[in-house]
């Protein structure tokens, strides 16, 4: 396919996908829906937006369309990546590569009897390979819905609000700590990279809002741990060296990327005073919001311009606090802790810096996109 003419503006509006993975993405979700419909009476004024929850726990749908909190899911939105018992992976499938050539099959016995990933990265990996049909198709469907010019002039129309471009943005929002976000947020990128290729875009635009645990010696072992795999995963794969590759369907054959999978990564994590029961409801809130400015206020404008500049430090109202150029990463207080992470993950180069608005933070160099953590 080819991708329509570049149209740009001075507005707000782009067509966009946000894609929730676990639990807690359901939460930014739904809080994201929530601001919409407070702003602009419901969701169907801005039809260039689409929201898909993507989940393996199987009480995930019951939760995004009856939700505690928040605005609820339509079920349309909501896509079940289901976990299977043990003997269904033994079994040959038509178009499933092998798992055996890439999965410890002995922890196929460690999939519980609910049919969650119990906090298991690789687990979650294989329920995203077994369920790529289901997901890369509704991540297509979804993207052509949201680039439909008439979705862009209707969503002007209903909200007053003008074009910023015609270019579309996967935004990919998963908890560091759980494992089936940390398991699937590099291949879920590569995907929408792949699919956005195949729509005639050259330059795909997926954006990972990633957040992360406070790190405390008293944390689940696991939360840690798949904190630090994710953020080496994504380490891995920004080298300019490295290519990924992968065959999730013998149909289509393999994918083969020589670059990033995220074009821009946030990465937001809660204040270090926190309670433990508050912490993933402040960093949830916190998504959301920058969501929603980036998606529908001139914020979004202006920092896409800032990003266009020579490296500099910059503070935008909203207060966070960003390092524009294409191969520098900043990271305000209180974010001296995940800069810790990122040190340890392998990130090179890392540094301390100053600013007179913030405390001190931290700069590290990585090979493309912005880091950014919320004070």
């Amino acid at each position: 396919m080819t991708a329509p003419p570049e149209v740009s503006g001075d507005g707000e509006l782009f067509p966009a996908l946000v894609v929730g993975l676990g639990q807690l993405g359901l939460s930014v979700l739904q809080q994201l829906r929530q601001s919409v419909q407070e702003n602009f009476g419901s969701p169907s004024s801005l039809p260039n937006l689409g929201l898909l929850y993507l989940d393996t726990d199987p009480d995930g749908p019951t939760a995004a369309t009856r939700p505690a909190q928040g605005a609820a899911l339509a079920p349309s939105e909501v896509v079940l990546a289901r976990l299977n018992r043990f003997i269904h992976y033994q079994k040959p499938r038509e178009g499933r590569p092998r798992i055996d050539t890439w999965f410890n099959t002995n922890l196929l016995h460690r999939i519980p009897r609910n049919l969650t990933t119990d906090g298991l990265r690789s687990v979650a990996r294989l329920a995203f390979i077994d369920n790529y049909r289901l997901i890369a198709g509704r991540l297509r469907e979804d993207l052509e819905s949201c680039l439909d010019p008439e979705a862009l002039a209707a969503a002007t129309k209903k909200t007053g609000l003008q074009v910023r471009s015609n270019r579309p943005r996967v935004y990919i929002v998963a908890s560091l700590s759980g494992g089936t976000s940390s398991g699937m947020f590099i291949d879920l990128a590569y995907t929408s990279r792949s699919i956005l290729k195949h729509l005639g875009y050259d330059q795909p635009q997926v954006i990972g809002v990633l957040l992360a645990p406070i790190p405390d010696p008293n944390s689940p072992k696991k939360a840690l741990v798949n904190t630090v795999a994710g953020l080496m995963e994504l380490n891995h794969f920004s080298t300019r060296e490295v290519n990924f590759t992968a065959r999730f369907d013998d149909r289509e054959g393999t994918i083969v990327d020589p670059e990033a999978p995220l074009t821009r990564t946030i990465i937001l994590s809660p204040s270090r005073d926190a309670e433990e029961e508050s912490a993933a409801q402040e960093v949830a809130t916190l998504a959301a919001d920058f969501l929603f400015r980036d998606l529908t206020t001139p914020l979004g404008k202006v920092a896409d311009q800032g990003r266009d500049l020579p490296p500099r430090c910059i503070a935008t109202p909203w207060a966070y606090f960003e390092w524009p150029g294409p191969n520098d990463c900043s990271f305000v207080e209180p974010a001296g802790d995940i800069a810790n992470i990122l040190c340890n993950a392998g990130c090179p180069r890392t540094r301390r810096h100053s600013s007179p608005k913030f405390k001190a933070g931290w700069m590290t160099s990585g090979r493309k996109g912005t880091w950014i953590v919320s004070p």
